[in-house]
């Protein structure tokens, strides 16, 4: 057997010539060479972009020896598109039309020892788009068989857990044995003997793959070999696992996993704006590892006529994050019958490999009969183990007020001209000018006036988090009726304000933050209780039963201790409830507007959670200007702030003015003279000196007192 993968790839139109490097696309090869720039000022995107209307060639060249050249069998593997192509092989036009499924194209007899050639013709098109190559074309050719493609789909009966395999094969396959080999995350080996490309491989003990919080991220590896006359020929490697998952509420997101009933708590990934799918590709690492760091359990992958990558899929499985896809409706009903139950099934049947994808999406109203039924079906014969579910336009979707990104992001989407809420490029990047009037509604009713973009800035993004977190308190409290929590949204699809927790160029929000906070998997709040009670309510989705105790303080601004009590608290696994409630009638009266109350919940473990209420919004509040003192101790990229302040000190939010860092926790509120120790890691190697020198503190003191 002969293969090769064309590593080496060549696009060109008209003068200009690209060398390729998979994987990549159009868009990123042509930024990267200079040729185009990030089309933020949009009107003049389609100059900048037009070279993306142009017809393109994707060309490669391989040698082949006269022996491999020989062989019977050849094939030339053509990855996935997403656009209408033609493909030759050696000047013989062999493919007419390339969709969004990849294919492997029969040109026995066509290949020569010596140079060979490879072209792909992408014709012009009205509309700027971009060509996005995940995997090399390649070129094999043998013998006897070749396995063109293998999948695995978990089958749950009444007599336990099975996976069917489909075996699909090429060339004389008469004398062909193939044995599917299935190893258990403990090491246990399955065997199935595949006849016609199909076997059944029984797994009377299954290990079950679980979301993060609810048990072990199992997936089992599965290998087929095909053997001619004893010999191994050829073998492919995938992945399978499993899970008993069952939707309790079809319009809700109510599911039981392996016997548990899951409480969701995660985003929406937005998979468009101002990204292109290799930029999706290559940023999905960060995002969901990011997610998982913020206690995220679920996603729900909104594709917008995209489905999410096999290395996306892959991060979900490793790190215990069940995903929905949605499916866009006018993508769809915009296709062709077949076409449509090619594409699907296609999408399907990759998803149907990974343990993480729990249900598939979509809006009744907005799908057609015809279209409907075929999303079942295909379902049902390709996906079987996920759930379809109808949606509503929200569904329960949490998505309160949008925030300003970084100043750094911004920085590069606009001239400093234009750093403005209503320039012309800020609306254009904007998901919507009433989005931005609700915003400074919001914070206007909470903060002073901002003096400064860069107090805008930051009382956007607590404005935001706050606003999630009290929608995921309540949904949180009321878990059984909801059953998730799901904030709008993970990534970006605007550069410029939006509702997401990571902005345009991968920079951690407030709200990212604060959502690390209240998806936390033990969390308690409070919420006023008449004028001037003050209710506690403990939420707990860890797998085991919680006991603990609550520090309450009743202070003033100087934090000078007007009140103190312990209360003991204590909560059932997967449970949340309004616990105790104090009164402090008694001390608070008259003081609304200088006194707040610290809670702290503590266990045997130490300190997990605090925070600080106050009885009026903070532009009332009668706030004493805080002295946060700040050290920086560290080497290299890893570093620890060491903060204190002998005041309240309200949301304090800690950033650089040029170099980018992640911090263990941001947005905190320090409430008494002990030392706080945050972890971060910045993005290069600096010196504690120069971050001492950037490092930039903003709390809600400082809005409107320049």
């Amino acid at each position: 057997m002969f293969n090769t993968e064309l590593k080496k790839l060549v696009a060109s139109t008209g003068d200009k010539r690209l060398f390729l490097t998979v994987p990549t696309s159009l868009f990123a090869a042509l930024k990267e060479s200079g040729d185009i720039k990030n089309p933020y000022y949009r009107d003049e995107a389609e100059e900048r972009l037009s070279v993306l209307k142009s017809e393109f060639e994707i060309s490669a060249s391989f040698n082949l020896s006269s022996d491999a050249a020989r062989l019977k069998y050849a094939f030339l593997y053509i990855p996935r598109l997403d656009t209408e192509a033609e493909v030759f092989f050696n000047g013989k036009a062999v493919l007419n039309t390339v969709g969004d499924i990849a294919l492997s194209v029969d040109v026995s007899g066509l290949a020569v020892s010596g140079t060979n050639t490879v072209l792909i013709k992408i014709p012009a098109a009205d509309r700027v788009r971009d060509v996005t190559l995940f995997e090399e074309p390649r070129f094999f050719t043998f013998k006897n068989a070749y396995i063109s493609d293998v999948s695995a789909k978990p089958v749950f009966g009444e007599n336990g857990v099975s996976v069917d395999v489909s075996v699909s094969m090429i060339g004389k396959t008469d004398d062909i044995k193939a044995v599917a080999t299935l190893i258990s995350p403990a090491g246990k080996i399955y065997y199935g003997g595949v006849t016609n490309g199909k076997t059944v491989i029984n797994v009377p003990d299954p290990l079950f793959w679980s979301p993060t919080g609810y048990g072990i991220q199992n997936v089992y590896k599965l290998r087929v070999n095909i053997y001619y006359d004893n010999e191994v020929v050829d073998s492919k490697d995938t992945t399978v696992g499993f899970r008993a998952l069952a939707l309790d509420d079809r319009r809700g997101m109510s599911f039981t996993v392996n016997d548990m009933k899951l409480f969701a708590m995660g985003a929406e990934y937005v998979a468009e704006g101002c990204f292109s799918e290799f930029d999706m590709f290559a940023r999905a690492s960060s995002l969901i590892s990011a997610a998982s760091v913020a206690n995220m359990n679920f996603i729900r992958f909104i594709g917008k006529g995209r489905y999410p990558s096999d290395e996306f899929l892959r991060l979900c499985d490793t790190h215990g994050i069940a995903l929905e896809c949605v499916v866009d409706e006018s993508v769809l009903a915009s296709m062709e019958t077949g076409a449509l139950k090619r594409g699907l099934s296609f999408h399907f049947a990759r998803m149907s490999e990974h343990p993480c994808v729990f249900s598939v999406a979509y809006a009744p109203s907005l799908l057609d009969p015809e279209r409907t039924a075929v999303l079942k079906e295909v379902m049902e014969e390709v996906l079987p183990s996920a759930v379809l579910r109808e949606i509503g336009d929200e569904d329960e979707l949490i998505r309160t007020v949008v925030s300003l990104p970084d100043l750094k992001t911004l920085s590069s989407v606009c001239e400093q001209d234009d750093l403005n809420m209503f320039s012309r490029v800020m609306r254009y990047h904007t998901v919507s000018t009433d989005a931005v009037v609700e915003m400074l509604s919001v914070a206007s009713r909470s903060y002073r006036y901002a003096d400064g973009f860069e107090e805008l800035s930051y009382m956007s993004g607590i404005s935001s988090a706050h606003e999630n977190e009290a929608a995921s308190d309540v949904k949180r409290v009321t878990r059984t009726r909801y059953g998730s929590s799901i904030i709008a949204s993970l990534n970006d699809s605007e550069p410029s304000v939006s509702y997401a927790l990571i902005d345009h160029n991968g920079r951690l929000k407030v709200p990212y933050y604060k959502a690390k906070q209240f998806f936390s998997p033990v969390r308690i709040s409070a919420e006023r209780d008449g004028k001037y009670g003050i209710a506690f309510v403990l939420s707990n989705e860890s797998k085991h039963a919680f006991s603990g105790v609550v520090e309450l303080s009743l202070k003033n601004a100087s934090n000078k201790q007007i009140f103190k009590s312990t209360l003991e608290i204590t909560a059932d696994k997967f449970s949340s409830a309004r616990t105790h409630t104090v009164d402090l009638t008694e001390y608070a009266v008259g003081h609304e507007r200088e006194y707040y109350v610290e809670y702290i919940l503590c266990s045997e473990m130490g300190k997990l959670f605090s925070g600080a209420y106050l009885f009026v919004t903070p532009a009332c509040f009668e706030f004493v200007k805080p002295d946060i003192l700040c050290e920086i101790s560290g080497s290299g990229r890893e570093f620890v702030l060491i903060c204190t302040s002998s005041v309240l000190a309200k949301d304090v939010v800690f950033g650089f003015e040029k170099m980018d860092a992640v911090f263990e926790q941001n947005c905190i509120d320090i409430t008494d003279e002990s030392v706080r120790r945050i972890p971060f890691v910045t993005a290069e190697n600096v010196s504690a000196e120069r971050l001492m020198s950037e490092l930039s503190v903003m709390s809600v003191y400082n809005i409107g007192r320049k």
